[in-house]
């Protein structure tokens, strides 16, 4: 069975159904109070993070550092719980909480207004006017929650795999078909989603470790684990922290070995299978240097799925009765057994060799692999901080070439559709980074051309200014030539100028 996460506004509906999907299930029921428990025994000033909710978002932008390790101190609870087998974990943005790992079963509670209003009245003993506003404020400050710590709307529809009207089901329907998904094979462990678990919560610990050790406290660190490898990229101005890093994460539970590498921002690059010889190596590596930033790799293994509608028309989730993802639909889908037992990330020789190259040019900014539809990907990348650019490669390889191209422009799209960052083809990547014939040949093409037309007005300028005075034709249809002249002209020496300029920074890599 998978880990159940359920999230709910202020509908007491959404306890009542992790408590019997638990009893369902026999496993264990933790709670947003267990994990705030937690948190607080670990010393982390939730109190002052909740506070920071309501000031300016230049306050709670401060609390960086506390959110972050807030972060790692419940994800790693979460992961060793979880470790154990079954587990139901109820809390509002508790879908957010365990990115990548596939065998999540992600569960939105809701109800109309009306019914939520009533629930309140029954168990608050609140009027009607202050039942409302009572929910009303809890969701603000829900929503304002998931903003600081995931930088994500925690009401969108599209971060779940079904969403539950309550008072159409009641709990005891709910429960029964909810016990019933769960077991679909979309969201069965599997070797590869158990591993990303173990790398999730490896990554975790040492982020938790490194905040809470005084000597790397204050740096701006991003981790990343893969098989018992974890990477750590720190800014450059803090540089000081790369030979403490592996003192401060020694003898670290799961921990094989440490990677420092130097990185101001991060490139993601998406790829199936990796080739240090290949151009995408080359152009990566080049945009990484221009911009001084890492490069982390994710193999991704992906399944052919229906991708993630456009949510700008989606139906509230208020007035959904159950909205189920293609994750959880199809006969034929086998869970990704398949995919999930290829070559692991360790194994692929091409994948192994272009993390070698990286940490040798020090732009290495981790590595993992990830086997799933492309909608579980795009939940797992928005969730990470936002990156400076995203290059897709080639992927679906074993698909014939017409699917390959679709597959690989649908994913393409939904990246584009769904994150903030730029998202780009190793085709345009090529097109921008590329110094080829065809670009000389258009350089010197657009350098004649604008050389050309200042000779001509500089050869003749008396010519033009008795033109554009008027002073050999002055009738009304001679004005409007002159104004149309003007019109035209101007633009086309602004192309001709801007392109050869541009051209000309391309080549002397200036961006």
């Amino acid at each position: 069975m998978p880990i159940i996460s359920i999230s709910r506004g202020s509908l007491r509906g959404g306890e009542e159904l992790a408590e019997r999907l638990a009893k369902k299930f026999d496993c264990e029921f933790i709670s947003r109070e267990k994990i705030m428990d937690v948190a607080v025994q670990a010393g982390i000033p939730i109190g002052r993070m909740q506070m920071a909710m309501v000031q300016p978002p230049r306050v709670y932008r401060r609390m960086g550092r506390e959110r972050d390790i807030y972060l790692a101190c419940v994800t790693t609870y979460l992961c060793e719980r979880a470790r154990g087998g079954n587990l139901v974990y109820h809390g509002h943005a508790s879908h957010l909480l365990l990115p990548g790992v596939s065998h999540v079963f992600r569960i939105r509670v809701v109800a109309d207004m009306e019914y939520r209003i009533r629930s309140v009245e029954a168990h608050l003993n609140l009027s009607r006017d202050k039942a409302k506003e009572y929910i009303l404020q809890v969701d603000a400050d829900r929503a304002k929650w998931a903003r600081f710590l995931h930088g994500v709307a925690w009401d969108d529809p599209t971060l779940y795999d079904v969403v539950v009207n309550l008072e159409t089901l009641g709990a005891d329907n709910a429960a029964t078909a909810m016990c019933e998904m769960a077991q679909l094979p979309p969201f069965r462990p599997t070797p590869a989603s158990l591993q990303a678990m173990d790398n999730l919560c490896l990554a975790n610990r040492a982020r938790l470790a490194l905040g809470v050790d005084r000597r790397t406290a204050y740096a701006e660190v991003q981790v990343r684990a893969d098989r018992g490898v974890v990477y750590v990229s720190y800014l450059p101005q803090q540089a000081e922290v790369c030979p403490i890093v592996p003192q401060v994460l020694k003898g670290l539970e799961g921990c094989k070995d440490v990677n420092c590498s130097i990185a101001s921002t991060s490139v993601l690059w998406i790829q199936e299978t990796y080739d240090t010889k290949g151009d995408t190596f080359d152009h990566v590596l080049k945009l990484a240097q221009s911009w001084d930033a890492g490069v982390e790799l994710l193999r991704y293994v992906g399944t052919e799925s229906q991708l993630l509608p456009d949510t700008s028309g989606a139906v509230e989730p208020q007035r959904a009765a159950a909205v189920v993802h293609a994750t959880a639909a199809s006969d034929e889908y086998t869970g990704g057994i398949e995919d999930d037992t290829a070559p692991a990330s360790g194994e692929d020789p091409g994948f192994a060799d272009t993390m070698d190259e990286l940490q040798k040019v020090g732009r290495l900014a981790g590595g993992h692999s990830f086997h799933g539809s492309p909608d579980r990907l795009l939940s797992t990348i928005r969730q990470y901080r936002r990156y400076s650019a995203i290059v897709v490669g080639d992927v679906y390889s074993s698909k014939p070439p017409e699917v390959r191209k679709r597959l690989g422009d649908e994913l393409l799209g939904l990246l584009t559709d769904h994150l903030e960052s730029p998202v780009v083809s190793n085709q345009m990547l090529r097109a921008r980074v590329h110094i080829g014939p065809q670009l000389i040949i258009r350089l010197v093409l657009m350098l004649a051309a604008t050389a050309v037309l200042y000779q001509l007005v500089f050869t003749n300028q008396e010519w033009v200014l008795n033109w554009l005075a008027g002073e050999q034709t002055g009738s009304g249809i001679w004005r409007v030539l002159r104004v149309a002249s003007v019109a035209a002209f101007v633009p086309l020496v602004a192309y001709l100028y801007g392109t050869s300029a541009r051209l000309i920074l391309r080549f002397l890599r200036v961006e």
